[in-house]
């Protein structure tokens, strides 16, 4: 008896060596397999070259064989399509037919001549049903033999058991209960559904079984992709979205690339939704911190932190002191510093205003003055004045760094950009080190030393 989902793993390492097995139980990303090749059972983790599928499906060719499957398309393009309706189970117009095809690695130019050999005799097969709307596969029924001459009610028509939809195909279920189960790994799920393309997409949702669309439309949040027009998920409340990223907080792993995408992608809907306004701050941070502590920080995630942080200073300040509370600042901090120490833009000196406000403790903690550069103080100086003018701020924070910089003084020009900076930052320059740069630049530079001598 031919096994109805069996597990597909393809090694990078080996040159793409396959293996497969039997699908003993699935639960979450977890899977049981037992191995064809050597009869061990093993539990192994859905990935992209690890997964599940019926055995003879064109997901399972593409997976195994993708040469076999090209040459099907060569040989054969009417018997292929007709098994991509089969399979997929809901009406498909000709560009979604191409893409789902394209999908599985097929050369786009060899599909479109493929299509328009088959195009025309779809029409013709009674298992076709076609329409404006486009193609879909029509059951056949099974007829019974004739019943006997007694008065015996007749044998019922059965159908064949239906294609498994997009939605199963690609989840493994979708059943309530399985995509329950999914909204509790909303990252490794939106990876998986990353695969698809725009047209896959809109059929995913409507391949949803009854009330269960809003879960599906849910799970389209952490797909990584610019491709995904937002109205899949604008339905979503401000709770729902919440909910996602509450459980994205509890799953992320900070060294796994692929979940980065995603939770890029899931803060940057939350943000277009309007929902960031309602989570708490401490789930907030969680959720940065994995963008913002990598080592290449591209201008899009600055944009997306300096964005997040900005809605995160409106929730900090009328958080109850419970929420602020939870708050890891250390771990704040170091999402803060991934911004450049600056006022404009993408810079943190607003966000650094409202920590100092909430947490005043905290404005003699280096921690949050990662970067900071007399030129970039100057600049701050309008958001952060009140915090200069703390006595411990200026002992503590601004005093260091201005006797560095004056330490560093070999040029008039730069003498006299640090002496015109704001009082309150002059006034932690130390005499003795003004004096000894004056002295200092005076060697190479004539007109000072004139001064200099004038006022001896």
């Amino acid at each position: 008896m031919e096994r109805a989902e069996i597990v597909v793993s393809k090694s990078l390492e080996l040159d793409g060596l396959i293996r497969t097995g039997e699908l003993l139980s699935r639960k979450g990303g977890m899977l049981t397999v037992r191995w064809d090749d050597d009869g061990r059972e093993e539990q192994v983790r859905i990935s992209s070259t690890t997964t599940f599928m019926p055995p003879g499906s064109l997901r399972h060719q593409a997976f195994v064989d993708p040469a076999a499957l090209s040459r099907r398309l060569g040989e054969d393009p009417l018997a292929l399509v007709v098994q991509l309706l089969r399979e997929n189970g809901t009406r498909l117009k000709a560009p979604d037919i191409k893409s789902l095809l394209g999908g599985f690695g097929l050369d786009p130019a060899d599909v479109d001549k493929a299509w328009r050999r088959v195009q025309s005799r779809l029409a013709s097969l009674e298992e076709v049903a076609v329409s404006k709307a486009g193609y879909r596969w029509k059951p056949q029924r099974h007829h019974a033999p004739a019943p006997p001459a007694q008065d015996a009610p007749p044998a019922p028509e059965e159908e064949p058991t239906p294609a498994p939809s997009l939605l199963d195909s690609v989840l493994g279920s979708s059943s309530p209960a399985a995509l329950r189960e999914h909204l509790k790994t909303p990252l490794a799920v939106g990876v998986r559904l990353g695969r698809l393309s725009e047209s896959e997409l809109e059929l995913l949702v409507e391949s949803a079984p009854d009330g269960a669309e809003h879960a599906v439309r849910s799970l389209l949040l952490a797909r990584p992709g610019h491709d995904q027009p937002l109205e899949l998920v604008g339905g979503l409340s401000p709770a729902d979205v919440d909910a996602v990223l509450t459980r994205a907080a509890a799953e992320i792993r900070e060294d796994d690339s692929s979940q980065r995408s995603a939770l890029f992608f899931l803060l940057t809907r939350a943000l277009r939704l309007g929902a960031l306004a309602r989570t708490s701050p401490r789930t907030t941070v969680e959720l940065l911190a994995p963008i913002a502590l990598k080592t290449d920080l591209s201008k899009d995630d600055q944009a997306l932190i300096a964005d997040v942080l900005g809605v995160l200073q409106g929730v900090l300040r009328s958080a109850s002191h419970e929420d602020r509370a939870a708050v890891d600042l250390r771990r704040l901090a170091a999402v803060a510093a991934a911004l450049p120490f600056a006022s404009g833009g993408t810079g943190r000196a607003p966000f650094l205003a409202t920590v100092f406000k909430i947490w005043p403790a905290q404005r003699t903690d280096r921690v949050w003055w990662t970067g900071a550069a007399p030129s970039a103080l100057n600049e701050c100086e309008p958001q952060l004045r009140q915090v200069f003018e703390d006595p411990d701020v200026k002992d503590r924070v601004l005093a260091p760094l201005m006797a560095k910089e004056i330490a560093d003084v070999a040029t008039r020009p730069h003498l006299t950009r640090l002496l015109g900076l704001p009082a309150a930052l002059v006034e932690c320059l130390p005499p003795s080190e003004v004096a000894a740069a004056l002295r200092r630049v005076s060697h190479t530079d004539p007109s000072l030393a004139s001064w200099l001598n004038a006022l001896d």
